[in-house]
């Protein structure tokens, strides 16, 4: 018996209940096409990108802590600023993720150089409000009407979306910052002042609303994601779900605890499960309250 492996593309996931972010390695999304942040079906979030003085930042490494959480190291090419060029490799950049209902991003920059450094920090993020099934068909129709407020008083960005009956809302906060969020030109924007050996940190949180009801981002931090409610219901998922033993070489020798394939329920350990096998599209089971079964994608026979 030979075991077909399918490698797909790179792209780093994090997933809770009924919320899936899936970006690029570096945890941006650039390009068009299926990547994006997913709550309900309905895609919040279809790009985002992070410039330093409009430079992208360098990928070093980065991947999954847990199903639920991920972490992006970066550094920088070189930025050319106003009081001068800041060096290439000499800011070091953290970017953590933790999906727990809404998502919690943490962002740490650090100045390795011997000068000080300034600039503005700088995302770009958009929404489509795409259909999960229209976006895995590559065929999106624009619906409805796209709006964005800004609130400098309570430094939140929220974008809704209505169409009949149909609204969904995204609403992005600052927390914790070291320095005022402003939003123009379709970027929110950061300044960020390091000496050297300083540290600059910010976090974004992330609120998702179906209709009138929000789904509120964790406002712990991505380091402390093993206590979270999620990290929780992972953990007793992983205790109670069904485990199959066999004799066969192949299959034993197969690693079954992928933490970017993993599942996790919301809400208790029967509620949602997610089941991804290697090479095929993934399917959602849901049980209790006579809940239906969806898939997306086809399901193996």
């Amino acid at each position: 018996m030979t075991l077909e492996i399918k490698v797909g593309p790179p792209q780093l996931a994090v997933h809770q209940g009924y919320t899936v972010m899936v970006s690029d390695p570096d945890g941006q999304i650039l390009t068009e096409g299926q990547k994006g942040l997913y709550f309900l079906d309905t895609r919040l979030i279809s790009f985002w990108a992070m410039f330093a003085d409009g430079v992208q930042w360098k990928l070093l490494n980065g991947g999954a802590l847990a199903a639920s959480a991920a972490r992006v190291y970066g550094t920088n090419l070189p930025i050319p600023t106003s009081s001068g060029t800041i060096p290439e490799n000499t800011l070091g950049l953290i970017l953590g993720r933790h999906v727990d209902g809404g998502m919690h991003e943490d962002i740490d920059i650090t100045n390795y150089g011997s000068q000080k450094v300034c600039f503005n920090l700088e995302l770009a993020i958009r929404s489509d409000f795409a259909d999960l099934f229209e976006v895995k068909g590559n065929k999106v129709i624009r619906r409805g009407e796209i709006a964005s407020d800004w609130s400098p008083d309570t430094q939140e960005l929220t974008t809704t979306y209505q169409h009949d009956d149909f609204s969904r809302a995204l609403k992005v906060t600052a927390s914790g910052r070291h320095s005022p969020m402003s939003y123009a030109n379709g970027r929110l924007s950061f300044n960020v002042d390091l000496l050297p050996a300083a540290s600059w940190h910010t976090c974004l949180l992330y609120d998702f609303a179906n209709g009138e009801r929000w789904s509120t981002a964790p406002k712990k931090c991505v380091d402390d994601y093993m206590s979270s409610e999620a990290a929780r219901a992972q953990k007793v998922w992983k205790t109670s779900v069904l485990k199959v033993e066999t004799d066969n070489y192949e299959v034993s020798a197969t690693p079954c605890t992928d933490r970017e394939t993993e599942r996790a329920p919301s809400r208790g350990v029967a509620e949602t499960l997610l089941h991804e096998t290697a090479g095929r599209e993934s399917m959602l089971w849901r049980f209790g309250d006579g809940g239906r079964r969806g898939t997306s994608g086809n399901v193996p026979p």
